[in-house]
């Protein structure tokens, strides 16, 4: 949901993107599986992405350009969605104690705000 919003790194073609996305998702399942929850990172990771967003999205593509009040509408949009995932990931968290769906949730939240940032604007 977040991607949608926020924007950043585009490929080339779609190999690239499948394999640069089953690789990301393959190592963010392993690392939400074997790395134990601490819900101080998990802040931490919410807290810069939160930033991110602020700074960074929109981030705009050749063949999606944005007008100014879109990006204004996607920055806020994404905002709201990144409170409402990080609720979830607590109330997950607090009300189910399952730690492996906590981790997968903030590890797909930080690969959003990753791939948002400026060093990514050039890959291809």
């Amino acid at each position: 949901m977040l991607r949608v919003y926020i924007g950043g790194l585009h490929f080339d073609s779609y190999t690239k993107c499948a394999w640069i996305s089953l690789t990301s998702l393959t190592t963010l399942g392993l690392l939400s599986k074997y790395i134990p929850y601490n819900s101080l990172i998990n802040l931490i990771v919410f807290l810069k992405l939160f930033c991110i967003i602020l700074v960074y999205a929109p981030v705009e593509h050749k063949n999606r350009p944005l007008k100014r009040n879109e990006k204004i509408k996607f920055k806020y949009i994404a905002l709201a969605i990144l409170f409402v995932v990080y609720s979830i990931q607590i109330l997950i968290q607090t009300l189910m104690g399952d730690t492996n769906i906590s981790n997968s949730i903030m590890y797909g939240v930080m690969l959003s705000g990753i791939i948002a940032m400026p060093v990514f604007k050039n890959v291809s």
